[in-house]
Parts: C-alpha cells; structure tokens; sequence
C-alpha cells in the first residue's frame, strides 16, 4: 500500500504519526536467544552495535531491528524475502495498522473509565 493511502487508514482510526524525532539518538535493545541482549544505537536514521556488541553470526544493526519490527506480534510472520523492501513495509504496515486498533479501542476504554471518576 502506498504510504498516503497507509497514513490515511491510521487516521481513520483516529491515530496520527509525526516522525519528529528522527534526528534524536535512539537506544534500542534487541533481546536473543539465550538471554542475551544486544544494544543498538539510531542516530540520524544509521543504525550501529553500540561498543563491540554486535553478535557473532554477523547480522547487521539495521537487518536486526528490521527483523525484530517485523517478528513482533502475536503470530509467526511468513517473510519471502528478507531483501524486498517492500515485502517488509507491507508486512509491517499491516502489523502497524492491527495495532491501531488495539489502541483505538484501548484509549476508548480509558475514556469511558475516566468518564466514570468525573
């Protein structure tokens, strides 16, 4: 889905993004198996292994948050190829978009508890 027609569908669930913070430095933690935690750092859209922590099978920091973004959620993710980005961005424009959802209705709940308290 074109990137218009994504940001409208948000906005009819009455969720809105701004990318404001793009130039902020971001710490990201990605937690693998055997309950290691690698940190990587964001600055200026460039994603990097903070020190020398960068795993031993040689996954990139971006193809590491890429990854993670991507298998985030309640169901297993069927990826066919991991190098067609917009395979990854429909992928995640869906997951993106469920997520809304839950947050419409989540913020309609807290509405309707506070509501109760006035």
């Amino acid at each position: 889905m074109e990137h218009l027609d994504f940001t409208d569908k948000l906005h009819e669930l009455g969720i809105s993004f701004r990318g404001n913070k793009e130039n902020e430095e971001r710490i990201i933690h990605i937690n693998t198996l055997f309950g290691r935690t690698h940190t990587i750092k964001i600055k200026d859209m460039e994603c990097e292994y903070l020190e020398d922590d960068k795993p031993a099978y040689g996954l990139s920091a971006f193809d590491a948050i890429i990854k993670r973004a991507v298998s985030m959620g309640d169901k297993w993710t069927y990826v066919q190829n991991w190098d067609d980005p917009k395979e990854l961005i429909d992928i995640l424009q869906e997951k993106i978009l469920n997520r809304a959802k839950d947050i419409e209705l989540m913020l309609m709940a807290y509405f309707l508890l506070r509501k109760t308290i006035k």
